[in-house]
């Protein structure tokens, strides 16, 4: 069954982002601190979780510790599969808001 799953972990690999996953990434790459499940929603304005999960399994984030208050929640950053996969050697390589102008 090897080569059946290599292939299925392949196909998962290289589905395409959704804009939400897309919203949520771009939020966690361009705070300067690690953000909050609940930080993200407040800006996205709905339920992050499936996104946040589906960003987690791809690598794409990482947790980047705990918050404080209550429960101590999980702060989210970008891993180094996301540096890896936009050919960024940091975050403050990413492009800057007036890059986009015009495009």
């Amino acid at each position: 069954y090897l080569g059946a799953v290599q292939k299925l972990k392949t196909q998962r690999a290289q589905r395409k982002l959704t804009p939400a996953a897309l919203e949520a990434l771009a939020l966690i790459a361009y705070s300067k601190e690690p953000m909050s499940r609940a930080e993200i929603e407040s800006v996205r304005g709905v339920d992050s979780g499936p996104v946040l999960r589906q960003l987690l399994e791809r690598r794409l984030i990482r947790v980047a510790g705990r918050g404080p208050g209550l429960g101590q929640p999980l702060l989210y950053g970008i891993s180094q599969e996301f540096l890896e996969h936009f050919g960024l050697r940091s975050a403050q390589d990413l492009p800057q808001t007036g890059d986009f102008k015009g495009a």
